[in-house]
C-alpha cells in the first residue's frame, strides 16, 4: 500500500496535465483512506517512499531550490513543474457585456465592472516535500493538503469547461470549490494545524476564494479577499518576510497593485 503523501504528489501532475476528474477520485480515495487509518480501522502499515523527497527532483518544487527558501524549510509546499506559469489570468472571463453580472444571487451584492482588476488563479497544487511515518497529526496535516488539492482540482476543472458550455455544471464545480478552499481558509485561521508555508499559503487561498467569489457573483465577498490579500501583504512587508514569497511575490502584488492604485484615485478625488 502506498503511502498518502506519495498519492498526493502523483495527482499534482494530473492537475497541470487536465486530468481533473481522475485527480478528483484519486484523491477523494486518499483522503478516505487517512479517515480510515485514523479511526484505527486501517492497521496495515504504509510504507514510505524515499523518492518523495524534494531532493530527489528539485524541479517539482516550487521555484529554484537553490534560491527559495520554501523547498528547504518546509516539510509542505507548492508543486510546479518546470517552465509553467504559477498563475492563471481569467480577468476577462468573468464579466459581461454590459457590466452587470447575472449570477449575482442576493440583492445586496455589488455588479461586477466590466473588467474586473487582474482576477488570478494561483494554480500550484500542494505537495509533500518530507513523508513522515503516519500519525494522528500527519493524518490531518495530509487531509487539509488533499482538501486544498481538491479545491483547487474543482476551480480548475470548472475553468476548462469555459463560460458558455455546460453552465450549472460550471457553477456547481465553482461553489464546490468555493466551500472547500473556504474550509481551508478556517482551518488555517483557527490555527488547527501548521503546514509551515504561513502566509504564502494564506495569499493563495485568498486569491482563488477571490475568483470564485466573482464567478458566482458574490462580488462584495470578492472585494473582502482582496482587502485581506492587501492586509496580509501589508504584514509581509513590515516584518521583511518577502522572500518567503519566492517567486510568487510578483503575481500577489499585481493582482492588488491595480485595486490599491484605484483606492488611492478615488480618494484623491
Amino acid at each position: 500500500m502506498s503511502h498518502p503523501a506519495e498519492e498526493i504528489n502523483q495527482n499534482n501532475q494530473k492537475l497541470f496535465d487536465g486530468e481533473y476528474d481522475e485527480a478528483i477520485v484519486s484523491l477523494t480515495k486518499t483522503l478516505k483512506k487517512l479517515k480510515l487509518f485514523l479511526s484505527g480501522d486501517a492497521h496495515t502499515k504504509i510504507a514510505m517512499s524515499a523518492e518523495l523527497h524534494c531532493g530527489k527532483s528539485h524541479q517539482s518544487c516550487l521555484c529554484d531550490p537553490s534560491s527559495s527558501p520554501l523547498s528547504v524549510q518546509y516539510e509542505y509546499g507548492f508543486f510546479l513543474p518546470p517552465n509553467k506559469d504559477l498563475f492563471l489570468n481569467i480577468s476577462t472571463s468573468i464579466s459581461d457585456l454590459d457590466g452587470i453580472n447575472p449570477r449575482c444571487e442576493t440583492d445586496n451584492c455589488l455588479l461586477a465592472t466590466k473588467n474586473p482588476s487582474n482576477i488570478m488563479v494561483f494554480k500550484a497544487p500542494m505537495m509533500v516535500n518530507a513523508p513522515k511515518s503516519l500519525d494522528a497529526e500527519v493524518c490531518e496535516e495530509l487531509s487539509y493538503i488533499i482538501i486544498y488539492n481538491l479545491a483547487l482540482a474543482h476551480q480548475l476543472k470548472a475553468i476548462a469547461m469555459g463560460p458558455f458550455t455546460t453552465p450549472n455544471l460550471r457553477i456547481q464545480c465553482f461553489k464546490q470549490a468555493m466551500v472547500l478552499f473556504g474550509h481551508s481558509q478556517q482551518i488555517i485561521q483557527k490555527r488547527e494545524i501548521t503546514i509551515g508555508i504561513g502566509r504564502m499559503h494564506s495569499l493563495a487561498i485568498l486569491s482563488n476564494l477571490r475568483h470564485l467569489h466573482y464567478e458566482v457573483g458574490l462580488v462584495q465577498n470578492a472585494e473582502m479577499c482582496t482587502q485581506y490579500m492587501i492586509s496580509t501583504m501589508m504584514c509581509i512587508i513590515h516584518d521583511k518576510e518577502l522572500d518567503t514569497l519566492g517567486c510568487s511575490a510578483d503575481g500577489f502584488f499585481d493582482m492588488i497593485l491595480s485595486h490599491v492604485s484605484k483606492t488611492t484615485v478615488a480618494s484623491a478625488a
